[in-house]
């Protein structure tokens, strides 16, 4: 996701779907799905926050895994 990010390309969606697993089931384990992200930016976390996007774009924008190996 940080790679990503520093590309300032939208990640895959599969690459994004497994993040917000592994985030969500993460908060959960830890009581933190009630926390805002401002909250969750100050705490020492095994991921970063700021990654997860805020906006999506158009689907036919959307990046497939399979375009990844081309």
């Amino acid at each position: 996701m940080e790679w990503m990010s520093y590309k300032d390309t939208f990640p895959p969606l599969m690459i994004l779907r497994r993040y917000l697993k592994l985030v969500i089931n993460y908060c959960i384990e830890n009581s933190l799905m009630e926390c805002t992200v401002e909250y969750l930016e100050n705490q020492n976390l095994p991921f970063k926050i700021e990654y997860i996007p805020e906006s999506y774009p158009k689907p036919y924008k959307l990046i497939l895994v399979a375009e990844l190996s081309t």
